[in-house]
């Protein structure tokens, strides 16, 4: 209705008539930004019609107003500047922007209140040196103001400090610390730096800016004690270990560098990089026994960590103290016994010194210490074929096989060594051994198998195989007649393979793998019928476990024989209620026709991934 009133009286040119109706409106609502909003567009009017200055005063008289009434409302300050960049007047801007910080000093919001401002209704590219720049034009004006007043002056200086510098930290500070030191005032920018450090004791950024600050002025003494206070505030930065000693080393006071990381060996006795730095600072000063002491004090504290062992030894290596080193990881070995990584280190120094035999003595230690580890046995076995000392590397395994004789580790091992020495028959002895202590373990009958076959030539094996294939797209009838009345003979090692697995299966008669394993054998020797014979007679004996009746019928499928496949999947499904014979069965259904059938299997059975995988099989 306000807003009518005065729009109104302007269409009626009665102008003066407005502003002052806008006027007794803001007196009666002085918190609302409207009606200044309001009188600022009626008095722009005016001032476009008679161009006229007065009127111009009358909009920032307004605002001033509005500021007066609302000091923390940020609203009325960027009205105001946006009025003043429309009429050029910039330097007021800076004016406005300082008046409202100057206000608002407490808000915990004058990043983003001045951030509002320069994004909103005042251009600049960087607010914070405008900021800076306003603080470089208080100083200076009060400096002219406060000549003869020390102590208001001192005064001023500590207020700056703490209202513009201490909040935010950053490179725009120091340079208006530079500022403050190119008018002369080095007192106050060092007071500056103080008041940071103090506020801001674990800020690192703080004690680099008085202490270049001081360094500038010659004082080298007093950044020192700079940043000896600052490590006493942070004794667990290493951070501030590492700037004091720059500036030490930059002064050629090495000694203060090693008693500043001998500070820091002592608050954090864990950590490698002090000890390090320390020691560079003791090889310079050519103190040896000091960087000894050193050493041997981190290995004190840090007895499991081979860093530590590791170092020393490589200081002892550039002295020329060899065997010092070997001492040094003899006690790490002593203090870590069952630590492979200790055993390896001096292996490997008393190879790179050629003395062959304490090489192996330290791999025996180890051996004796863990004689499950294969690791160790590993390590001496490639020292002693190094060497072409064969039956030696040999007899490490079976040490090995006699101290583990049911880890296959060991056994697979030694038959790697035998069968890179190409002993072949010793490969079949080394697996004989494993099943003789092992009659359970599937692994071992499998690893004679795969042995024994290695250099078989199997190519007319699976070429009959191919042709039986072929064969298999007639009638199930006619493909039995035309398959392959004489398969190829049996080669000994294929024998002795056939032979390995029966005797696994006469051990262990329940477990499938076995079974699977002779199938797939016989199937690469052509053997298709003696398969599906093996797979029966798992499952006359395995009648409560449904993966033969699975495996069967898979297989009878193979060689499409889908009648006596179905009697065999009919057979589990009468014992057990499992998907994948469901969805064999919906399979089997499905290829003679029999949809509707096959769809009750289909709903039945709950494994449509697995249906799914045996459909895209076979399709």
């Amino acid at each position: 209705m306000v807003q009518q009133i005065g729009k109104l009286l302007e269409k009626k040119g009665q102008l003066k008539e407005a502003l002052n109706f806008l006027n007794q409106k803001i007196l009666e609502n002085v918190q609302d930004i409207r009606f200044y909003e309001e009188k600022g567009i009626s008095t722009l009017d005016v001032a476009a019609a008679l161009m006229r200055n007065s009127q111009q005063e009358e909009i920032i008289k307004c605002w001033e107003f509005g500021i007066e009434q609302n000091q923390s409302n940020i609203e009325f300050y960027k009205a105001k500047i946006n009025a003043l960049k429309k009429l050029g007047r910039d330097n007021e801007v800076i004016e406005c922007i300082n008046k409202w910080m100057r206000l608002n000093k407490n808000c915990s919001l004058v990043e983003f209140e001045l951030s509002q401002i320069s994004s909103s209704k005042f251009e600049c590219n960087n607010l914070r040196l405008i900021y800076q720049q306003l603080q470089i034009n208080l100083i200076n004006q009060s400096m002219i103001m406060m000549r003869r007043n020390v102590q208001q002056k001192k005064k001023f200086y500590v207020q700056i400090i703490s209202e513009t510098i201490l909040p935010i930290v950053n490179q725009d500070e120091i340079q208006l610390a530079n500022m403050l030191k190119k008018l002369g005032k080095d007192k106050e920018i060092l007071q500056c730096w103080d008041w940071g450090v103090m506020n801001n004791i674990n800020n690192i950024d703080f004690y680099y800016a008085k202490s270049m600050h001081l360094e500038s002025l010659g004082k080298d003494q007093e950044a020192v004690d700079c940043w000896w206070f600052g490590i006493s505030k942070n004794k667990n930065f290493i951070k501030f270990y590492d700037a004091f000693s720059n500036l030490l080393t930059k002064l050629n006071r090495n000694q203060e560098v090693a008693d500043c990381m001998q500070l820091g060996i002592e608050q954090n006795p864990q950590n490698i990089s002090f000890y390090t730095k320390k020691v560079n600072v003791l090889l310079k000063l050519g103190e040896e026994q000091k960087v000894i002491n050193c050493l041997d004090y981190g290995i004190s504290q840090n007895k499991t960590k081979i860093e530590f062992y590791n170092y020393k030894c490589q200081i002892l290596k550039d002295l020329g103290r060899n065997q010092d080193c070997i001492e040094c990881l003899e006690l790490g070995i002593q203090n870590n016994p069952t630590d492979f990584q200790f055993y390896y280190r001096k292996a490997y120094k008393l190879k790179e010194l050629d003395r062959v035999e304490e090489e192996l003595q330290c791999w025996q230690r180890g051996i004796e210490i863990q004689k499950d580890s294969s690791n160790y046995y590993s390590e001496k076995f490639d020292v002693l074929m190094r060497l072409h000392r064969y039956e030696e590397a040999l007899k490490v395994w079976d040490d090995g096989i006699q101290s583990n004789i049911h880890d296959g580790r060991f056994y697979y091992l030694k038959a790697q060594a035998l069968d890179t020495l190409e002993r072949n028959d010793e490969v079949l002895l080394c697996w004989d051994k494993g099943i003789l202590n092992n009659p359970d373990n599937f692994s071992f009958y499998e690893q004679k198998c795969d042995a024994l076959m290695k250099f078989e030539k199997l190519v007319a094996a699976e070429e009959s195989w191919s042709s039986d294939q072929e064969g298999s797209n007639k009638s199930d009838n006619e493909s039995c007649k035309n398959e392959q009345t004489s398969p190829l003979p049996l080669s000994e090692n294929a024998e002795k393979a056939l032979q390995c697995l029966d005797e696994g299966i006469s051990r262990n008669p329940s477990d499938f793998a076995f079974y699977n394993k002779k199938v797939d054998l016989l199937k690469k020797l052509g053997k298709k019928k003696e398969a599906v014979v093996c797979l029966k007679i798992g499952q006359e004996k395995n009648q409560n476990d449904p993966e033969f009746y699975l495996a069967l019928a898979e297989e009878l499928l193979s060689q499409k024989n889908l009648l006596e496949s179905i009697y065999y999947i009919d057979q589990g499904l009468k014992r057990f209620n499992d998907e994948r014979l469901m969805a064999t069965k919906w399979l089997l259904l499905s290829k003679q026709n029999m949809l509707r059938k096959a769809i009750i299997y289909f709903r039945l059975s709950e494994g449509w991934s697995y249906q799914g995988r045996k459909l895209k099989y076979n399709l």
